[in-house]
């Protein structure tokens, strides 16, 4: 695993978690390492939601959640020129409906 995406992906990881607890809710997060290729974030109580993130490839991270009966995905790339995140918008667009959905 590419040492320099396993620190990039974490910081997502606080980010979503950071995000998920500023809206009243409470997220049992954990971290990726060399050793832990996948993890979950998941939501204490009767929530439903579960984002996971994986180590697709070397250069790759991906996060994903369930939204009624379909997968939504964030890739997290590594490429030449830096890191790029694909599929943010409709990521965060969605996430943020669950969670005002989950909150209240």
């Amino acid at each position: 695993m590419s040492s320099e995406i396993t620190p990039k992906a974490n910081e997502q990881l606080d980010f979503l978690c950071e995000l998920l607890n500023s809206h009243g809710l409470v997220p049992i997060c954990s971290k990726l390492n060399d050793l832990q290729r996948d993890t979950h974030i998941e939501v204490m109580g009767e929530s439903p939601l579960k984002i996971h993130c994986h180590v697709y490839a070397q250069n790759e991270v991906r996060f994903s959640y369930l939204k009624s009966k379909s997968r939504v995905q964030m890739r997290l790339v590594l490429s030449e020129t830096g890191f790029k995140i694909f599929g943010k918008e409709e990521f965060f667009k969605h996430l943020l409906t669950l969670i005002e959905g989950n909150a209240s």
